[in-house]
C-alpha cells in the first residue's frame, strides 16, 4: 500500500483502473497519502465483462479541486445515428468515466483541456490509427516504454495511452503547455523473491504512465 501511495504522491491527479468493489485497500492508500487527498469513484460494473471493477480518480486537494462535472459515457442507439443495434447492441462493459478539475487560475470551461487516458487494449496498427484519427495526440516519450511487467523487449504491447486534442478543426484544443511524459519501472525495487505474477497481484501488472503539463 505504501509503495503505491509513494508513487501516487508524486502527482496532482491520478486515474486508477481496476479498483474493485471492496475499497478497503484503496482507503488504506488514501490514509497513507494523508488528509489532503480526495477520491472520486464510479459505481461497480456488473456482469462478467465488468468484473466488479471501478474507475477511480485520486487527487491532491492542495493543488486542484473538482470543478463539479463528472459523468459516464452511455451510447444512445437512435434511428438518426450511423451506429445500428446490430453493430453495437449493448453498452460498454466499463463505461468511460470523465471528471473535470480546476487548478490555479485556469478557466472553468469544461469543453477545454480534455485528456484521455486508459488501458485501451490498443496496439500499433489499425486500432491505434483509429484512436488518433480524430486529432488525438500522444506524447512521443511514451512510444517506446513497456506497458506491462510481462512485456519483453522483442514483443511489447501498446495497451495504455494518454492523449489529448492538439489539432482538431474547430474544436477546442489543449491550452495547457505540455512539458514531459514517462513511466516508472517499479519491478527492480519491489520484486524481491516474488515472481512477476505474484508482484502483479500485490502491486500491478501495468507500469504507471504520467504526463506533466504547465498550468
Amino acid at each position: 500500500m505504501r509503495c503505491i501511495a509513494e508513487i501516487v504522491s508524486r502527482f496532482d491527479v491520478v486515474a486508477i483502473e481496476e479498483a474493485r468493489e471492496d475499497l478497503s485497500a484503496l482507503r488504506l492508500v488514501l490514509e497513507a497519502l494523508g488528509d489532503t487527498w480526495g477520491l472520486i469513484a464510479t459505481d461497480v460494473t456488473r456482469g462478467r465483462a465488468g468484473n466488479s471493477e471501478r474507475l477511480v480518480f485520486v487527487f491532491d486537494t492542495r493543488r486542484l479541486k473538482p470543478s463539479g462535472l463528472a459523468g459516464e459515457l452511455v451510447v444512445a442507439i437512435e434511428k438518426e445515428t450511423d451506429v445500428t443495434a446490430t453493430v453495437l447492441d449493448r453498452q460498454f462493459a466499463r463505461t468511460p468515466y470523465a471528471v473535470s478539475f480546476e487548478a490555479g487560475a485556469e478557466e472553468s470551461t469544461w469543453s477545454k483541456n480534455l485528456i484521455t487516458l486508459s488501458d485501451f487494449n490498443v496496439n500499433r496498427g489499425p486500432l491505434h490509427d483509429a484512436l488518433i484519427s480524430t486529432g488525438l495526440t500522444t506524447p512521443a516519450e511514451l512510444n517506446d516504454v513497456p506497458r506491462t511487467i510481462f512485456d519483453e523487449p522483442s514483443k511489447r504491447h501498446f495497451y495504455d495511452q494518454i492523449a489529448w486534442f492538439q489539432e482538431n478543426g474547430n474544436r477546442s484544443v489543449l491550452t495547457l503547455e505540455f512539458l514531459s511524459a514517462g513511466s516508472f519501472d517499479f519491478v527492480p525495487l519491489l520484486q524481491g523473491s516474488l515472481t512477476k505474477t505474484q508482484l502483479s497481484w500485490k502491486n500491478s501488472d501495468h507500469y504507471p504512465l504520467w504526463v506533466e503539463f504547465s498550468v
